[in-house]
Parts: C-alpha cells; structure tokens; sequence
C-alpha cells in the first residue's frame, strides 16, 4: 500500500487517494461528472453538471477503435447523465513514445478537460523497448500533460488471455512498476483494467479475440466498467445490449464503382470528369455484414463505416465513391476519415490524400480537417479501400 499520491495541480483541492488497487481520484469524478472541480475552478470555472466534457484517448490497438468508449457514452446516455465526448489519438502498434507525437499533435492542440491513455507496456516490450526506455518516455508524457495542466488517468494494465497470460505478466512487471513511480512524481491516476479482468477470468468469462491479445465484447466491458468506476460512476450499470449508433455527420448516400485494374488515382482533371451511371452502385450506410463476421464489424458497421465494397463490387484494387450533401446555408465542417479512406474531394478540391508517412490508426476521426461547405449542394468524392468511413460533423468533438 503507498500512503501518499502527490496530486496533479489540477486536483490540488482533494486528498491523495490510497488504494493500491484504483488510483480513483475524486476529483476526476468531479471534473467529469459533478458540481465544480478544482480543475474547474483553476483553469475553466466549469460546472461540469451541466457541460458535457471533451476527453482525449490516447493509447494502441487496444483503444485505436475500441468499443469501450462507446459503451461509456453509451452507458452514460442511457443512465441520464452528461455524455462525454471523445477525441481519440491512439494508433495501433504505438509505443509510449510514439505517443509523445500524438499527444503534441492532435491531443495537446484540442485542449481536452481530461485524458485517458491505455499504457500497458505492451507495444514497447514487443518492439524491444527496454522498461528504462518506457520509463523515460512516460515521464515525457506526463510531464507534458502535467505542464498543460490536463488531467491524466493512465489504465496501467491488462491480462492477456490463457496462451500468453503468464509470460506476459512477467514481461510487463517491470512496465507497470515504472507508471507506478511516476504517478507518484506527476500526480497522474492509475486504473488497472488487469483486476476486473482478473475477476471476470475467475468467474470463466472469455475476453479476448482469436490472437488472445486484443479485447473481445467481454474485455471492453471490463475495461469500460473499471474507467466508469475511477471517475465516480460506480451506479452507472453497463448495457446490457451493446448498441453503437450512426456517427455525427455521417453522409449515408452513396454511389460507389471498382476501379480497375492499374488505374491511376483521380486528379484535378479526372475529377471533373467523374458521372456515375447505371454501372455504379448505390450504398445507403449504415450497411451491416452478417453478424457472424464478429461483434466489432458490427460495431463500427452500424458507426458507419463501408465494410462490404468487396462483396458489393467485387475485389479492386480501390473504390470511388461520390455523394451530394445538401447545405441550407454556407457552413463549417470537418472531413472526419477512417479506415482506409485515401482521398476525400469536395466540389473538385483534393481536401486529403493518405500518404502513409505517419500512422493515424483505423478509428474514426484520424484527421480532422476544417472546410467550409457552400450553400446548396456540395460532391464529395471518396477513393477508399474496403472498409472506410467519413463523416461531415460541424463540431470537432463526438
């Protein structure tokens, strides 16, 4: 048991928590959930009761398109209560210090009242990073989150499932014990996911896909129970049945065709060329796979993504698809893409092409780029593989 946690200047009016077991800081509960908060007062005098709150996700494939964000906002809405909204950085396969740049990039830019990251280790000791290294590399992380005076709360942990639960264990000690000394010098909360996984494995729950590495259904419910329950929400029950909904600006009329073999990708001239005809498809989202490909295409299929260009259109090397979005008066938008979208065009203008230089991640809302969308109608042309989303939101957060 540590008898002290030196608190994050933004919890400065509330006690250092005890609990070897949750680092569940009052105060975050607070910030996110309840009356004014000491983060509130300090920095945004916000009454988070009555203001929905904007947190940012940073982390790997374990949050990279994960449903445990969708079950908080999920479970939150249906027990009445504010819902907060998400900006998620995280990218498959990141390390720690990879995530360094997306914290500097997309995280530290949007201001977020809060951040969670998905920290276990896992990444870097898979990719050779030594748990020195990690540990240098989150105190980085910290320190930036701590000099932006953003609250933090790292999910030290995990378990993996029966094939690899041992060694893992073993190899990710080292990890986890750093992010426990650090929280003590940055005043960061510590969640650890690896106890309610624990306990749902006591009680033969199964929480892992096929790899015995990334969550099923099962391990996001633990993970999203275990965040619920460090930010206050312990009377917040879960949902029994797991509904996504259709993302904000989602843009559900389509006409896609494949494109053939060695075409060469549409230009500034091309583009204007662009009709479709009766060899084009039309594609009205969202348009599910059967369920028996597996509960998360259902998730991000009823999100909105395209899953199904191939079955639909047969195997290519990509897709066009073009749609008309209908404005009552001139607006600003955001181009929110997914996937893997290559190109977006509006009106004939090439708003974002994929370059491949920097991984983003699969999640929805990898980039996020304003544009102003004239009255009346506007078309916007897709290049994209088979599974893909964009959204047109006119807020940048969801």
């Amino acid at each position: 048991m540590f008898n002290s946690l030196r608190v994050l200047r933004a919890f400065s009016a509330f006690s250092a928590v005890k609990s070897w077991h949750l680092f569940a800081v009052p105060a975050i509960a607070g910030l996110l959930f309840a009356g004014i908060s000491a983060a509130a007062q300090e920095n945004k005098n916000m009454n988070a009761s009555q203001k929905v709150l904007n947190i940012g996700l940073l982390g790997d494939s374990l949050t990279d398109g994960a449903a445990w964000p969708v079950l908080i906002r999920q479970a939150m809405k249906e027990a009445g209560k504010p819902v907060p909204r998400f900006l998620n950085a995280s990218v498959g396969g990141a390390t720690t210090g990879e995530n360094i740049r997306y914290f500097d990039e997309v995280l530290l830019p949007a201001k977020p009242d809060m951040i969670i990251t998905f920290c276990s280790g896992c990444n870097d000791a898979g990719r050779n990073v030594s748990s020195e290294q990690f540990s240098k590399d989150m105190e980085t992380l910290a320190k930036k989150i701590s000099e932006a005076k953003i609250p933090l709360l790292v999910l030290r942990d995990r378990i993996a499932g029966p094939r690899h639960m041992e060694g893992e264990e073993k190899a990710l000690e080292p990890y986890w014990q750093a992010t426990e000394m650090l929280s003590h010098m940055y005043g960061f909360s510590i969640a650890r996911p690896r106890d309610y996984m624990k306990k749902a494995w006591e009680s033969k729950t199964f929480m892992w896909e096929a790899d015995q590495s990334h969550f099923n259904l099962e391990g996001n419910r633990c993970v999203a129970r275990c965040v619920l329950d460090s930010l206050g929400c312990k009377d917040v029950p879960l949902p029994e049945v797991f509904k996504p909904e259709p993302l904000p600006g989602l843009v559900t009329d389509w006409k896609f065709k494949a494109a053939v073999k060695d075409a060469q990708p549409l230009d500034e001239k091309t583009i204007k060329d662009l009709k479709p005809d009766d060899t084009w498809k039309k594609i009205v989202l969202p348009d599910l796979l059967d369920p028996k490909e597996g509960w998360w295409w259902t998730q991000v299929g009823q999100e909105g993504y395209w899953l199904k260009l191939d079955k639909d259109l047969g195997e290519a090397p990509f897709y066009i698809g073009m749609a008309t979005v209908k404005s009552d008066k001139a607006r600003k938008v955001f181009v929110n893409t997914g996937g893997s979208l290559r190109t977006v065009w509006i009106n004939g203008k090439l708003i974002f092409k994929e370059t491949g230089a920097c991984p983003k991640g699969f999640h929805y809302g990898r980039e996020r780029l304003p544009v102003e969308l004239p009255e009346g109608e506007s078309t916007v042309v897709v290049e994209t593989g088979n599974k893909s989303i964009l959204t047109l939101p006119e807020d940048w957060w969801w």
